[in-house]
Parts: C-alpha cells; sequence; structure tokens
C-alpha cells in the first residue's frame, strides 16, 4: 500500500512540474521580442539588438531576412530578424551615453530600464535614436525602481492601445 502512494505521490509531482514548466514557458515567451535587430554601420561592426529605437530619417534601408528554417527563429526567441543599414551621419546612442546625457547618476544605473512602460530584456544592447526620446526619468514605486525611458511614439501608443481596450476600431 505505502508502494501505491508512493508512486502515485512521485506521479503527480511529475505532473505538477510539467505543467509548471509549461507555465513558465508560457510567461517567458509573452517577453521575448517579435523582431530581431542587426544593425550595420558605416564605420564599425554591426550590432545585434532587441531594442533597436532608430529614427526612420537615419535609416538606409531595412530588410527583413526570408528563412525557411523556423528552428532559427525559435531559437532566437524571435519572429523575425531585420537588417537596418544605417547613414553615415547616423550616430544612435548606447544605453551608457543615454544615462550620461539623461544625467542618471551612477548609483541608479543597475536598475530595470523600461521603454514606454515595457520592461526591456537585455537593455545594455538599446540602440535609439536621440530625436526618438522625450524623457528619462527614475519611477520608484514601493515594490520596484525602474529607469524610464519615454519614447517619442508614446502619446501615440498608448492612445492605440486605449482604443483596443475599448473596442474601437483604429483607422
Amino acid at each position: 500500500m505505502k508502494g501505491k502512494i508512493f508512486i502515485a505521490a512521485c506521479f503527480c509531482l511529475h505532473i505538477g512540474f510539467c505543467f509548471a514548466g509549461k507555465r513558465w514557458q508560457a510567461k517567458a515567451s509573452v517577453n521575448k521580442p517579435t523582431v530581431l535587430f542587426i544593425i550595420t554601420f558605416q564605420d564599425r561592426p554591426p550590432v545585434i539588438t532587441q531594442n533597436g529605437f532608430i529614427d526612420p530619417a537615419e535609416r538606409e534601408y531595412v530588410h527583413f531576412l526570408n528563412t525557411a528554417d523556423d528552428h532559427l527563429y525559435k531559437e532566437l526567441g524571435t519572429t523575425a530578424i531585420a537588417v537596418v543599414k544605417l547613414k553615415a551621419k547616423a550616430h544612435p546612442l548606447s544605453l551608457q551615453e543615454v544615462f550620461d546625457r539623461y544625467k542618471i547618476p551612477i548609483k541608479f544605473r543597475k536598475l530595470n530600464v523600461k521603454y514606454n512602460e515595457e520592461i526591456l530584456n537585455f537593455p545594455e544592447t538599446i540602440l535609439i535614436s536621440s530625436n526618438q526620446i522625450s524623457s528619462v526619468k527614475i519611477e520608484r514605486s514601493a515594490n520596484n525602481s525602474f529607469i524610464s525611458i519615454i519614447g517619442t511614439d508614446y502619446r501615440d501608443i498608448k492612445k492605440i492601445k486605449s482604443e483596443q481596450k475599448r473596442g474601437r476600431a483604429i483607422n
């Protein structure tokens, strides 16, 4: 009898871990990027990032790679890969340059980084055009603190999201 209870308990524990794993995978996949950017410069090696916020006027072209290899997309955790060629005069800012420009104190630079209210995975890889930044500030709450980068497109995105929540059609 004890042997049967032990086997049943092991089986239930195994099933519990399987379902927990699926839930963890589902939560992790929500935060995965949809586009992986390969940003090429005129004067330095290319950079691969999930966080490319480049002004369209600074781009020479954007080319989406076509591949039949779904395994590659799954392995990279993305649904698309885009090659962005920048113009010669383009100089997007790195995270450290954003911190320096907006005078973020060194003691706060280890905080999580948000762009338009979404936490960035791998914020150290951010490349952002200076004219795409509306403001940078430190947000503090009872549970967490963040460095919040607000983009110039933030109001438009917020309006679209509120329209979607209300169920209105977007033109």
